[in-house]
Order: C-alpha cells, then structure tokens, then sequence
C-alpha cells in the first residue's frame, strides 16, 4: 500500500469500512491531511459516514452529502470526488461496497483514476458464507474487477466474528485468505484484528504486518460508535 490514494472494497461483512475509517484516522493523527470518501451505496446501517463526527474533528477531510443529505447516495458527491482524485499525492481513502451496484460507482469517475495513484485493496473475511473459500474470493474479486474496471493491487485478511473474534479465528483465517492470494498473484499487506486480540497474536505466524484497529462503526440502533455522537438523522 504504497500509493496516495487507496481503495477499500469487500463483500458485506468483510471490515472494509471500519478499516478505511482506521487508516484515514491514522494518517491524521500523525499530521499527514487525508481525504475520507465514504462511496458504499449498499448496506444502510453500517456505513462509514456514522462516524462523520469522529473523522472531522480528529481532522480527516470527509467527503459525504452534508445537512438534510447526510444518507443520500450518488451523483451528489460525484463533482468533489472527481476534483480530489485529480489532484497529485493528496491522501485519499475511499469505502467502496464489493458487489456490483456498489462497485459500479468506481466507473463514475473511471476518466479520474490515475494508475500510478491509486490502488484498490480487496478486504477478505473467510467467517462470511460467500468468502470462506479461495475459489469463492476468487470469484468475488473477478466480479469486482470485471465492474469497477480495475485490478485489485492486495489482499487485507481480515477474517473476524465480531466481539466473539478469537486468536485462533484470526489466525485460521489469514491461512485461508493466503491461500486466495497465493492463487491469484497477490499478497496479503495485513492481517487486521481489534486492539484487544491484536494484542494476544504472535506476530511470526504471520507474513506481513499484523495492524490492530478500533471499532467505531455500529448500527444506528445498537451501542453508540466510540467518539461520536447520535444525530436525529441517525436514530
């Protein structure tokens, strides 16, 4: 991930969005300005711009539809995408649905993608029914290429059950997730796990970095996302 602007897709459940969000915060808070485009069009609960409160005040540059528009989808946001990707070295990290309708929308502003700029990271999270095989990623990620017009560039294993993620669900999974990439001709850049079991992982099983993240991002109507708070938009 050695590009200024990085693309995170996946299929639903696969962590992309809270791994986008986790990078983003990351650049800002060791005084690098990055650019956050949340473009996941698909699941409405968990959706990167529930933490739009977080982002901005820890300095992230969110591009999202603001006021009464804060849940409305695309064109609105197309004309400021366009004009951020344009411009040369800004760090920009971009939420991007895996399916699809949800990939369709990189072809919006395809005119815009510089090669040498921009890379797109496939999440994989072998716990979900559709991603716990390599012949199924494999079919995943060609989709994904075949729609969004691009080649995925790298792997994030990120194989989790949520609160009930263990050391040994983590590490069962990245096998798996190599295993795809090995096939495809990929790497894997990281094994992602929140803090408290990134912890606990013993960092020689692994062939890349291990990169312990915080959950932020909950549905409106369970426990309130860490730093945020609730608008009458969400409830």
């Amino acid at each position: 991930m050695n590009k200024p602007k990085t693309i995170f897709t996946g299929h639903f459940g696969s962590g992309k969005s809270e791994i986008a969000v986790n990078f983003a915060l990351k650049e800002a808070r060791e005084g690098r300005p990055a650019y956050f485009i949340d473009l996941d069009i698909v699941k409405p609960f968990f959706r990167s711009r529930m933490v739009r409160n977080l982002l901005l005040t820890t300095g992230v540059h969110m591009i999202i539809p603001s006021g009464e528009q804060v849940y409305a989808d695309l064109p609105i946001v197309l004309p400021r995408v366009k004009g951020i990707m344009k411009e040369p070295g800004a760090r920009v990290f971009l939420d991007v649905a895996g399916d699809p309708d949800g990939c369709r929308v990189l072809r919006s502003f395809h005119d815009v993608l510089d090669p040498e700029e921009v890379e797109l990271m496939l999440v994989v999270n072998t716990s979900r029914p559709r991603t716990g095989d390599p012949e199924s990623n494999l079919k995943m990620m060609r989709s994904i290429e075949a729609v969004a017009g691009l080649k995925v560039a790298g792997v994030v294993a990120n194989t989790h059950l949520m609160d009930e993620t263990t050391t040994e669900i983590v590490e069962e999974g990245y096998a798996r997730t190599l295993q795809f990439a090995n096939g495809a001709g990929l790497r894997v850049e990281y094994v992602v796990a929140c803090e408290d079991v990134a912890r606990r992982l013993d960092p020689e099983r692994f062939a890349c970095p291990v990169l312990p993240i915080t959950t932020f991002i909950r549905p409106p109507f369970g426990p309130k996302p860490a730093g945020t708070r609730r608008s009458p938009i969400v409830v």
